[in-house]
């Protein structure tokens, strides 16, 4: 009796230990399928509707507003094309996407700018459009103190101006200078890149504004960027190459010490693997800019310690117009340098001359399709 005892205690024991072992592995499953992301589903995310699909899309956020519809809507929308005009047909979807924008709800919101995002990839009609219905509520969310949302605005204004000259003389009207401003001090990586992203295309569309928007607030902002975020060089680089075509703000660039750091950032950019000629590019002529109008600037630079390592690779590299860009960078530093008897001297305790001589001979011998041609000696 007591030996089966024992057995009926065991396989009790063990049948209970099979069932909790069984909960416990089925709420497990539960659990990890709940947050688990199928195949087939990210597909369905990632396909871009139909145009009579974004049509049945327009209406039903018409009516309701879905995060669902909301997604589904920005996938249409970069597209481009039919499938941004579709939302302009009629006006009520841009009306509701509006209502979105402005109310309470932040996740609403946030989807929201990111279809105005997408928005402002269609034509200057329908940008304008936009901006008649939208722009002063993307130029105030800038003001507020949500981060995604102030990047999400400055990225959709950045859009809207882009080759647009109408759009942007509405957005200067509704604010947008003071408001992307105001988006320099940010601390935030993100927030920053998207507001250099919209001053860029707002000061090349509108070069007439540049005296105005450019203040020596602005300017030492956007040189205090460069110094501090790599991922951003490119944006703040062609910010500050349009800024350059004025004279006056060479000389804020110049005082502010801009010369040391563009060098520095061509310095850091050119020792990647694969140096961005996109961010060098715009580094090296707004460089250009100030060595050829700010009397000084081409000493100042003689004095920068990598000067001849950077002018060296660069006069290296596989991009012909960086070559050819750089030969008018030194042409602007040698005779800017020579002017004064202090300058020359300064070249020679250098060794500009000798030490840039090879790399000089072979960017000036890529000039010449003709290889028998000998190039001409630096000195």
């Amino acid at each position: 009796m007591e030996a089966s005892g024992s057995d009926s205690l065991e396989s009790i024991r063990k049948r209970v230990k099979d069932i909790s072992h069984y909960e416990r592995s089925r709420k497990r499953k539960l659990a990890f399928d709940s947050h688990r992301k199928y195949l087939s589903d990210i597909e369905k995310t990632l396909k871009a509707p139909t145009l009579s699909e974004m049509a049945d899309l327009c209406k039903r956020i018409q009516k309701h507003k879905h995060v669902a519809d909301l997604k589904k809507l920005q996938t249409g929308l970069a597209e481009g094309g039919k499938h941004v005009s579709t939302c302009f047909k009629g006006g009520a979807t841009l009306y509701a996407l509006t209502g979105c924008l402005t109310g309470n709800d932040i996740i609403l919101q946030v989807e929201a700018a990111c279809a105005f995002v997408n928005l402002g990839m269609g034509t200057e009609k329908e940008c304008l459009y936009v901006c008649n219905k939208a722009g002063t509520y993307l130029v105030l969310l800038i003001y507020s103190g949500n981060q995604q949302l102030q990047d999400l605005s400055a990225w959709s204004i950045g859009n809207l101006c882009g080759n647009h000259k109408r759009v942007c003389e509405l957005l200067q009207k509704q604010g947008v200078e003071e408001a992307l401003q105001h988006l320099l001090a940010s601390m935030s990586r993100h927030v920053l890149q998207s507001a250099t992203y919209a001053i860029m295309h707002y000061i090349s569309t509108v070069p007439h504004r540049i005296n105005n928007f450019a203040s020596q607030t602005v300017i030492r902002q956007l040189i205090d960027a460069l110094n501090r975020n790599e991922s951003m060089i490119s944006e703040v680089g062609w910010c500050l190459f349009y800024a350059s075509v004025e004279q006056n703000i060479c000389h804020v660039i110049v005082d502010y010490g801009g010369l040391t750091a563009m060098f520095s950032a061509c310095r850091r950019l050119l020792q990647e693997q694969n140096p961005r000629a996109e961010a060098i590019t715009p580094l090296i002529r707004t460089l250009i800019n100030c060595m050829g109008c700010v009397k000084g600037a081409p000493l100042q630079a003689c004095y920068y310690c990598d000067l001849i390592p950077v002018l060296s690779d660069l006069l290296y590299s596989p991009h012909p117009h960086l070559q050819e860009e750089t030969l008018q960078l030194l042409a602007n530093i040698v005779i800017g340098a020579s002017e004064t008897e202090t300058g020359r001297c300064v070249l020679d305790d250098i060794s500009l001359k000798p030490r840039l001589n090879n790399a000089l001979q072979r960017a000036m011998a890529g000039k010449f399709s003709d290889h028998s041609l000998v190039a001409v000696p630096f000195d």
